[in-house]
């Protein structure tokens, strides 16, 4: 995909099912394209090595966010993290 779309910055995760059309699927992938003209998008990919959700949230804070940020889009595995915290954290 990423001969195709040279330019692109390519996002995803993978789980267990898929949501389409309000029906969750099992089998198959979904993919969905986001077309941004005047917009910066910077994608960076992070290991957890053990880190914990506090030092995640910084991380990622510490990459991407800049005085113009106006939106994130972030996955995580709300199962075995935090999320209240790893938020708190991108939002300081």
């Amino acid at each position: 995909m990423q001969d195709s779309l040279p330019k692109a910055s390519i996002i995803g995760v993978t789980r267990a099912g898929a949501i389409w059309e309000g029906k969750v699927i099992d089998e198959g992938s979904v993919i969905s394209f986001s077309i941004f003209e005047n917009t910066k998008v910077k994608a960076i990919t992070l290991a957890t090595n053990g880190k914990n959700v506090y030092e995640l949230g910084k991380e990622v804070a510490s990459q991407i966010i800049e005085p113009d940020t106006q939106a994130i889009i972030t996955f995580i595995d709300f199962l075995s993290v935090d999320c209240s915290n790893y938020l708190r954290e991108l939002s300081l």
